[in-house]
């Protein structure tokens, strides 16, 4: 599917300003359908199940937030510029979140058994960074994901049907 020829403009916009150090105000529409005008310091972006997310500094809130950019409209490129913390790692930022979007301080580990039918697939899957896979003597795997929304792990070992079963927590 392509993307709307508005959201691309606009991740193009989000990327040139956040190529120039600039700070951008534009109006966003959250997944309830609130909408509200934010002020970001746009620092990187993540994509995740075919959508784009800007990951950056929201100046009202005082905090990082992530935007799904085709919930972005009426961006507007602000004067001011912006030094990204040195310490700042956009890979870190997301690395324990299923979808590279969540954040939380809580780290959970989920433990789901595949049968051998599926076990070489779901390992291979790329569903979580932090995760331990251990072979079972019958074939089967047991991959135990740490993340920061155990809902998302149990809402993908759905998606396995009967060859998936999370055993922890």
């Amino acid at each position: 599917v392509a993307p709307e020829p508005t959201a691309e403009r606009n991740f193009e916009t989000l990327q040139a300003a956040e190529r120039d150090r600039r700070r951008v105000r534009f109006d966003y529409t959250d997944k309830n359908g609130a909408k509200t005008q934010r002020r970001v310091d746009p620092y990187g972006f993540i994509v995740s199940n075919g959508r784009i997310y800007l990951v950056a500094y929201d100046h009202a809130r005082s905090d990082m937030r992530v935007f799904a950019v085709d919930n972005v409209d009426a961006i507007a490129i602000q004067p001011q510029t912006f030094e990204r913390p040195a310490d700042f790692n956009l890979e870190a930022y997301g690395a324990h979140s299923v979808s590279g979007v969540r954040q939380s301080a809580d780290l959970t580990d989920v433990t789901v058994r595949f049968s051998p039918v599926v076990a070489k697939a779901a390992s291979a899957a790329s569903v979580a960074r932090d995760r331990r896979i251990e072979l079972q003597d019958y074939g089967a795997v047991e991959i135990t994901y740490r993340v920061a929304d155990p809902l998302e792990i149990v809402r993908w070992s759905l998606s396995w049907g009967t060859e998936g079963e999370v055993v922890a927590p």
